[in-house]
């Protein structure tokens, strides 16, 4: 079972990153070969490119890859990189959880005020959920890298240990 939930988000996100590429592939064959173009599929797109941030950035916590100034790190003795490294993931947990509270409540407020997109005529809430749940995923695994640097976990994004 726990092979299957294994990069789970790296899966779906792959799925998505197809189908959004098939779904602009047939609005532009639609639109110069049948003179015709598909309306919802630009809202389709963005809305699946908010999903798609989201959890590539928590799969970028995941696999230690976000983006760090190493430069100054590298010229510390190993104890003071080991605090810095959990200074730096501290930051992501607290701007991470930050982005989460901001998710839910725009998506609170959006559910709240019935607000529904112009293309489907789906509820926005919907498509806004999608940034609370990636917050989640990068929350979780700044923690999770956090505390793996106070026990004495290598930082370095080539040295990580696989996680699945």
């Amino acid at each position: 079972m726990r092979k299957i939930f294994a990069n789970l988000d790296e899966k779906v996100s792959a799925a998505v990153l197809l189908f959004m590429l098939a779904l602009a592939f047939v609005n532009v064959v639609a639109r110069y070969v049948f003179k015709a173009s598909l309306s919802y599929t630009e809202e389709i797109t963005t809305m699946l490119l908010v999903f798609i941030s989201t959890v590539g950035a928590g799969i970028a916590a995941k696999r230690r890859s976000h983006l760090g100034l190493s430069a100054l790190t590298d010229l510390l003795p190993g104890k003071y990189q080991k605090f810095v490294g959990f200074y730096a993931n501290f930051l992501g947990v607290v701007v991470s959880f930050i982005l989460f509270y901001t998710g839910i409540t725009m998506t609170v407020n959006e559910y709240k005020l019935g607000q529904i997109s112009i293309g489907l005529q789906v509820p926005t809430w919907i498509y806004s959920m999608f940034v609370p749940l990636g917050a989640a995923a990068m929350t979780y695994h700044f923690a999770r890298t956090a505390f793996s640097s106070l026990r004495g976990g290598n930082e370095s994004a080539e040295n990580a240990p696989p996680v699945s």
